[in-house]
């Protein structure tokens, strides 16, 4: 479906989620979000870019690792949707976003292939 967990890579970004999230349930549950450290422990990066965090809104004491096996991050309900580190395999919801390269991608195989069709039009 070209959908990818989501990447919140701005305090403004994370700000609009939380919104949305506040009107919608009234006691907001976990949702998975798209950052990790399953490349390298305590380097989180989004799985979408493959960048490192430049924003996150972590909870007092997190990323805590705990017992080695938390690497995937999620909205915490507890905090007030900061984020928390957990076991990747825990069920819980979670938030998708269309991918941001492959739309761009698209968009320029659409652009390519309307020149083509004029071209064999004339």
């Amino acid at each position: 479906m070209n959908m990818t967990l989501i990447t919140i890579d701005t305090p403004e970004r994370n700000e609009i989620i939380g919104k949305e999230l506040r009107a919608k349930f009234a006691k907001s549950p976990n949702f998975w979000l798209g950052g990790n450290d399953l490349g390298v422990e305590g380097k989180f990066t989004w799985s979408s870019t493959g960048k490192r965090f430049e924003f996150s809104n972590w909870s007092n004491h997190q990323p805590d690792n705990y017992k080695s096996y938390e690497h995937c991050v999620h909205f915490y309900w507890k905090t007030d949707l900061e984020w928390n580190d957990a076991l990747c395999a825990t069920k819980m919801g979670f938030i998708c976003e269309e991918n941001r390269f492959l739309r761009s991608a698209r968009h320029d195989m659409q652009v390519k292939k309307n020149v083509i069709d004029e071209l064999f039009a004339l």
